[in-house]
């Protein structure tokens, strides 16, 4: 009998250690990195990354994730353009992106693809930017400029708010624009395929739409000019 109790408590012992080891979490301690980078003026960033964004007076890149993260993370400056990627087959989820924090004095172009967030700490101001996004990218930011160009492909999302004169944006498949914060004095918009777009215009609106697009525009415009075809529709918000 004391043979039989002895083997169930041990077994009871074996499926408690099982179960332990079943449901206990790593908890991987994030590293700060800082990163020596020259003065650029565009950034490029593909694979999986939470970038923040900071505009001031010096250029600046500073890396969060595991350290063994932090072996995989590629950075340099070609010409005026800052590069962020992963090393090839690096595969990691969402909740482990490492984060760049990334200061700047002026962009003039930022280019995403993969599975990038960026967002500001602030709200910036450009002469002239000019965004491109594919994949599941999303964008969040807060700005001032004269000329904004927005191009986005595949699954991106793309948010705006702030102030523009000049607002040029370029959708297709299932791309998505939401500038209804966004001031925009003229605008044109060329979309396709199942993108949506939300605009805030005050000038001139100009719209080509194809395929199921859905465009919605808010403000009073003192002038639409549209060309819908396929199953795309517009209306005012």
């Amino acid at each position: 009998m004391k043979t039989i109790t002895a083997k169930k408590n041990l077994a009871f012992q074996v499926i408690m250690l099982i179960v332990l080891a079943m449901t206990i979490t790593l908890t991987v301690k994030a590293e700060k990195q800082d990163r020596k980078v020259g003065n650029f003026t565009k950034i490029e960033v593909s694979g999986a990354f939470n970038v923040i964004l900071t505009q001031g007076s010096s250029a600046s890149l500073s890396l969060e994730a595991s350290e063994e993260l932090l072996e995989k993370v590629i950075s340099e400056v070609k010409g005026d353009k800052l590069i962020l990627r992963l090393e090839n087959n690096t595969r990691i989820t969402g909740k482990d992106s490492p984060t760049a924090y990334i200061s700047f004095i002026n962009l003039e172009e930022i280019d995403l693809s993969g599975a990038v967030k960026i967002s500001g700490t602030n709200t910036m101001k450009f002469q002239d930017l000019e965004i491109e996004c594919s994949g599941a990218t999303k964008v969040n930011l807060t700005l001032s400029a004269n000329r904004l160009k927005c191009e986005a492909s595949g699954a991106s999302d793309i948010t705006l708010a702030g102030d523009v004169s000049a607002f040029e944006a370029d959708l297709s498949g299932a791309s998505k624009i939401d500038a209804e914060e966004l001031k925009t004095v003229n605008c044109t918009l060329d979309c396709s395929g199942a993108s949506t777009s939300k605009v805030y215009v005050t000038g001139s609106l100009k719209v080509d739409g194809s395929g199921a697009c859905n465009v919605s525009y808010y403000g009073n415009p003192r002038e639409v000019d549209t060309d819908m075809s396929g199953a795309s529709k517009i209306r005012k918000g």
